[in-house]
């Protein structure tokens, strides 16, 4: 459990997103849900309905795509029009970027079959995807992306915590963003040093990690 440090309050998450099997919940409450056969067709459509104006979206890979239009639902759920520079960014997965990786390997895997795409090959990293969010929102804070082998709501809890004990953040985008063949499983959470919200611990964020409609509301 994170100790209050410099912080007024204890960091709290006030609000979270997850996509889990062609559903979008905010909340704990569904915001999107399509029945299409591949995550492309899925990710265009949630940024459609969005009305997100933010062309440089389709030159991005998957795993960014499925993180910035999260990002851009928590922040929007938030009712910010506008974050602090020091807003810090952590995200983690299990893949890295192992699913635009193989893309890109499958372009430079014959000799007579080398067609590399610069456009591909830019995104075989996954802090790729925390410079894309930083970019779109103006964010100068601490950032990194770290790979588990599973969800680890222990290393999350305590990395973000010692931000806000340290005095180095305000605000923190936080969470898992696993993008692998065709799927995509995400929870990105917004934590603040405020009173009110969910208590940032891991055996909450365990729970909001689950996919399902309860978790929020039974919270309010």
């Amino acid at each position: 459990m994170y100790v209050s440090g410099v912080s007024m309050h204890q960091p709290h998450i006030s609000h979270y997103v997850r996509i889990h099997e062609g559903r979008v919940l905010s909340d704990g409450r569904l915001f999107y849900e399509a029945q299409t056969a591949g995550l492309p067709e899925f990710l265009q459509g949630l940024y459609r309905h969005l009305g997100m104006p933010y062309p440089k979206f389709f030159k991005m890979d998957a795993l960014c795509k499925a993180s910035l239009l999260a990002t851009e639902i928590l922040l929007r759920q938030s009712g910010r029009t506008e974050l602090p520079e020091n807003t810090s960014v952590i995200l983690s997965n299990a893949s890295s970027s192992l699913d635009t990786d193989l893309r890109h390997q499958a372009s430079i895997a014959g000799e007579g079959n080398f067609f590399p795409s610069p456009s591909v090959f830019v995104y075989t990293l996954p802090n790729i995807t925390v410079g894309e969010i930083c970019i779109k929102y103006g964010l100068k804070g601490e950032n990194g992306f770290y790979v588990f082998p599973r969800f680890n709501a222990g290393f999350l809890a305590t990395y973000i915590g010692g931000l806000f004990e340290d005095g180095k953040t305000e605000l923190c985008i936080g969470g898992w963003v696993e993008v692998f063949e065709n799927t995509a499983d995400i929870l990105l959470f917004l934590t603040e040093a405020k009173e009110k919200g969910i208590p940032f611990e891991p055996e909450e964020l365990n729970k909001i990690f689950a996919p399902n409609e309860t978790t929020w509301k039974s919270r309010n």
